[in-house]
């Protein structure tokens, strides 16, 4: 996997967790200029998506690690998943097992937000 500049994956267009199984759920990121996406593999484009500012899926990446929630609720469900809702009421459902394997590439540094050169010269 290459690296951002602050240690943060480079990747382009949706991607999951390394510790995904394969079984086409789980949780997915797409980092897409200023703005994060999440999604839910079961939905296969047809489901709903989060749009997160940057600041916002740092936010949501340290709640769901276990820091208090600010912009995004996480909900438990009583199979061990959870119920991530956006402000706006958008909510995505994943499974113990995609939920747990986010968890490990989050704790991982897997979805950390690649860092964007400046285009403004040093002094």
């Amino acid at each position: 996997m290459s690296r951002g500049t602050e240690g943060g994956p480079r990747r382009a267009g949706w991607f999951t967790s390394s510790y995904t199984n394969n079984g086409g759920a789980c949780v997915q990121v797409r980092f897409d200029d200023a703005a994060v996406l999440l999604a839910d593999s079961k939905n296969r484009g047809r489901g709903p998506v989060i749009t997160l500012s940057g600041s916002e899926w740092d936010d949501f990446v340290a709640a769901a690690l276990g820091a208090p929630p600010a912009d995004v609720t996480i909900t438990p469900t009583t199979g061990g998943g959870r119920v991530v809702t956006a402000q706006d009421g958008t909510t995505l459902t994943y499974t113990a097992a995609e939920w747990n394997a986010f968890l490990a590439g989050a704790a991982d540094g897997e979805f950390h937000r690649p860092t964007v050169a400046s285009s403004q010269p040093s002094a």
